[in-house]
């Protein structure tokens, strides 16, 4: 992953082609995690986590849970896919108006990350996609075509 990253960051041209397939791949990786259920249905997994509470006690698993943890690496494919993402709001600015609501919906959907390096990533890749969009809009808006000249508008009392 880190390959493709550095092929979009230094080759971003020929990269162009394949935008819209290496974003596909990136945000299914994004969203790996074998070892956590995020709960998408609120409603349904409250009956199901009060049933749970209600029979904690005897073999509560807590404790196997956090060894879990500790070996868990899905968390580096989610870091690397997240990397790409930057990468490609970074060295392909013309594409991004074009992929904007996708990329703002997935890292906003992933706000929920559990590990504390992706989510550092995450927060960091929607900073760079707020600033890429306005800095596109900022060369549209004030570009060598933008040539009308701002007055003071009249209100009706003058």
């Amino acid at each position: 992953m880190i390959a493709i990253e550095n092929l979009i960051r230094k080759c971003s041209s020929e990269a162009r082609q394949s935008i819209k397939s290496i974003f596909n791949l990136s945000s299914h990786c994004l969203l790996y995690d074998p070892n956590y259920h995020y709960n998408d249905d609120d409603g349904e997994d409250m009956d199901e986590n009060m049933d749970d509470a209600e029979d904690e006690g005897w073999g509560s698993d807590f404790y196997d849970d956090e060894q879990d943890d500790d070996d868990d690496t899905a968390w580096k494919v989610r870091k690397s896919a997240i990397k790409i993402l930057d990468a490609i709001i970074v060295s392909c600015p013309v594409q991004l108006k074009d992929y904007w609501l996708q990329f703002a919906d997935l890292l906003s959907k992933r706000f929920i990350e559990r590990d504390e390096n992706v989510k550092v990533d995450i927060l960091e890749t929607f900073q760079t996609l707020i600033k890429a969009s306005l800095k596109q809009d900022e060369d549209v808006s004030f570009g060598p075509s933008f040539g009308v000249e701002l007055r003071r508008q009249r209100s009706f009392s003058e």
